[in-house]
């Protein structure tokens, strides 16, 4: 078959994806053949192997199944760059990429700084700063060893070094050693409240990782709330903790900040116009 006619043929096999179908399409068929879409609009009369109609068809089947696109290429794209990602680890979001140019915009020199990102999933949020900004120390902990297995596999890809730690945000531990530790802390938590669950697309649901989703209706804070006591612990005086939030909870969260007396507050919408973002800022005394 040529390379035009399979291409369209992929797209229209993707129809259901709605708006997604076209992007879906072409990054499958460039992934598989190497050949982007200039090459395929100059070209569509090349031909196409046997073993790419065979491997594309295994991958639409896992499509037409649920199965994000990220998960069955193991490949997403975060502030351009590939980071590996399978159903260990939740797919990165653009609006995780705002919370990375916030903080890269906020400190704009490269000056040394300890870091820590909780919650660290693939590895993205720390890979990025440790990428962007080689001078700081990266810290980046999760309470999954097999999460963590994927974030070294990352940063080993990134060629970085970030220092990843198995640790539970819920039970921090080791507050003493870690008095002022840190100048810069970043977040993205589980946020999306139970009853939430029937708002969001059924392959989010069935195929990622409900451990780094989903809180309780009852307490659906619980993780800034310990994030906001660790804090105080670990963070330097005048030292800034930005976070991703669920766009429903934003006065709430910005209450629980200021009950823990975090100063600075600024409440931040992402590119859909969502209340998506959080920076916070320990006082000087």
């Amino acid at each position: 078959m040529q390379i035009g006619a399979w291409a369209r043929s992929v797209r229209e096999r993707l129809g259901f994806l709605g708006e997604e179908a076209r992007p879906s399409a072409q990054l499958l068929v460039e992934r598989l053949t190497g050949k982007d879409a200039l090459f395929i609009a100059l070209n569509p009369d090349f031909p196409v192997d046997d073993a790419v109609k065979r491997e594309a068809e295994t991958a639409l089947r896992e499509l037409e199944r649920g199965r994000p696109l990220q998960y069955v290429l193991q490949e997403a794209w975060f502030y351009g760059r590939s980071f590996y990602v399978d159903e260990r680890v939740l797919v990165p979001r653009p609006e995780t990429e705002e919370l990375v140019r916030w903080v890269l915009e906020e400190y704009s020199q490269n000056e040394p700084l300890h870091v820590a990102d909780w919650c660290t999933g693939s590895g993205c949020i720390a890979i990025t700063l440790a990428k962007e900004r080689p001078a700081w120390q990266c810290a980046a902990w999760d309470v999954s060893a097999a999460v963590l297995e994927v974030a070294r596999e990352n940063a080993l890809r990134q060629a970085v070094s970030v220092c990843f730690g198995e640790r539970d945000l819920l039970s921090p531990g080791r507050l003493a050693q870690e008095a002022s530790a840190y100048r810069l802390v970043l977040c993205n938590p589980p946020y999306v409240r139970e009853r939430e669950k029937s708002q969001m697309p059924e392959r989010v649901k069935a195929h990622e990782p409900s451990a780094a989703l989903f809180v309780p209706d009852d307490d659906p804070l619980r993780f800034y709330r310990a994030l906001a006591e660790w804090g105080l612990y670990a963070l330097a005086p005048g030292g800034k903790c930005f976070m991703e939030i669920n766009e429903a909870l934003g006065q709430e969260t910005l209450a629980l900040l200021r009950d823990y007396a975090y100063e600075g507050l600024e409440l931040r919408r992402d590119m859909q116009g969502k209340c998506r973002m959080i920076k916070a800022i320990k006082p000087l005394l």
